[in-house]
């Protein structure tokens, strides 16, 4: 679980939400109103927050090249071209991007954000909390996606359990985020509280149907707890996503033949996956004699097969009751 946990944890969400969003509307309660952030910031970031929906970076393209954009170009260009280069870890172009954000743009908190992910990039945690911290009070209030990244940052520094806290907070202030609501899954997958974990990685699915680490921490969530329906729903999900995996086809039939009671239904998916693995289009462990397993299956379908064709043979009468004489 915990390698699942590093791969797929984001190095950027950039959830760019209306301002009232990533400011603290997004919870039904308002901005905040902590005496540490200025009113008077908060107006002047407002245009830099507003006007963008939400965008994540580690899941979607990027909107612009990584790049060095144009004196005249629009905030939002530097942002996007900013952005790019985070999911390159190129933190030398994100470092340049951010100091002229900050220059050009004195008002934004975009400048400073990205100098934050640049330090960060480059292991110099103590810069980039300084950095991010400058971020919220250029926003006059808390941002989600700061949020994110400090709570990307404890993990480094201290491990899963500090960094909880800012990844609820994150959540918190912006729902939509689907990186923080993936890491939270899995953190509360890897340390059993099943319902917690369950309960993220659906929000999470709710935000992006098809991401894959989430219906496969679900399904495997809904196996363990004998949710057969639910389980063939995301596995078949997951399956159409990445066909390539064989376990996933292995769970589904297992699912089939030990809850569901559906053992033809097994039997049609190892065949696909006996066939998949065949042309080379599947790879991956599967943990048992895969054609002794067909086989079994095909044995214990023929007394039913068998029976099936009595019943449907011409003039064959149905069995009489008993009762009655």
């Amino acid at each position: 679980m915990m390698n699942r946990i590093a791969l797929a944890a984001p190095q950027l969400v950039l959830s760019l939400a209306v301002a009232c969003g990533l400011v603290g509307c997004a919870t039904g309660e308002g901005p905040r109103r902590d005496k540490s952030f200025d009113a008077g910031a908060r107006e002047r970031a407002k245009p830099f927050l507003k006007d963008l929906v939400s965008y994540d970076f580690r899941f979607s393209s990027p909107k612009r090249a990584c790049a060095a954009v144009e004196a005249d170009a629009d905030w939002k260009d530097y942002v996007w071209a900013a952005g790019a280069c985070v999911q390159k870890q190129d933190w030398n172009q994100v470092e340049k991007l951010g100091l002229e954000m900050s220059s050009r743009h004195v008002d934004s908190p975009w400048g400073a954000y990205f100098l934050g992910l640049a330090a960060s990039g480059r292991g110099e945690y103590l810069r980039s909390h300084w950095m991010l911290d400058l971020a919220e009070k250029k926003a006059g209030g808390p941002l989600a996606l700061v949020r994110f990244e400090k709570a990307r940052l404890l993990e480094r520094e201290e491990g899963p359990a500090s960094a909880a806290k800012e990844m609820k907070e994150a959540v918190k202030l912006d729902p939509m985020m689907v990186a923080g609501q993936l890491w939270l899954a899995q953190v509360y997958h890897r340390d059993r509280m099943l319902n917690e974990a369950e309960r993220h990685y659906r929000l999470a699915l709710d935000s992006k149907g098809d991401l894959y680490p989430a219906l496969s921490g679900l399904s495997e969530i809904l196996v363990e707890k004998k949710n057969g329906s639910d389980a063939v729903i995301f596995l078949s999900r997951a399956l159409l996503l990445k066909p390539e995996v064989s376990e996933t086809r292995v769970k589904l039939a297992h699912v089939y033949e030990t809850m569901m009671g559906e053992p033809g239904k097994a039997l049609q998916t190892l065949r696909e996956l006996r066939v998949a693995m065949e042309k080379g289009r599947s790879k991956g462990r599967v943990g048992f004699d895969l054609n002794q397993k067909i086989l079994d299956l095909e044995k214990s379908m023929k007394p039913v097969q068998k029976e099936q064709a009595q019943e449907t043979q011409p003039g064959r009468q149905p069995a009489q009751s008993k009762k009655g004489g």
